[in-house]
């Protein structure tokens, strides 16, 4: 049986996911330009990002 505990953390987790996402990629080259680097290095925090909520998710 799922405890409520975890059951309100999968469901935030659901919620602000692809909210957090839609916020981060806009910023990109922003981001990029603010902190000096390339844009590729930046498009890699995506795929961090990413393989990051799938670990959380599979947890």
């Amino acid at each position: 049986m799922t405890k409520p505990r975890n059951l309100l953390l999968l469901m935030l987790m659901v919620v602000f996911s692809p909210l957090a996402i839609d916020i981060y990629l806009p910023v990109l080259p922003q981001m990029a330009q603010d902190f000096s680097v390339d844009i590729t290095k930046m498009q890699s925090s995506v795929s961090v990002f990413i393989l990051c909520l799938g670990t959380a998710r599979s947890l």
